[in-house]
C-alpha cells in the first residue's frame, strides 16, 4: 500500500483517541532496522520478506508479528 494513508478503520481509532498522524505507506528500507526499535508485520509472508531484507545483519529493531501481542490468537496472521 505504498503511498496510501492508513486503513480507514485505523484512521477511525486514531481520530477517536485524538492521535494525530501524518504518514503514507512506504517500502521498508534497510536503514529502518537501526532507525526503529520495533518492526511489526501483518502475516507470515510479510515476516519472511522482512527477514530476507534484514539478512544476517545484527540490527537494533525487534521484528514481530502484530498478533504476537494478542492473548487470544497469539502469532496469528492479521486477516
Amino acid at each position: 500500500h505504498i503511498g496510501e494513508p492508513p486503513d480507514s478503520r485505523t484512521m477511525e481509532v486514531l481520530k477517536k483517541n485524538n492521535v494525530s498522524y501524518a504518514h503514507l505507506g512506504r517500502k521498508l528500507q534497510s536503514k529502518d532496522f537501526d532507525l526503529y526499535d520495533h518492526i511489526l508485520v501483518m502475516d507470515d509472508a510479510n515476516l519472511s520478506d522482512v527477514l530476507r531484507l534484514k539478512g544476517n545483519s545484527n540490527v537494533k529493531a525487534v521484528i514481530k508479528k502484530i498478533r504476537d501481542f494478542d492473548t487470544t490468537h497469539k502469532g496469528a496472521d492479521v486477516d
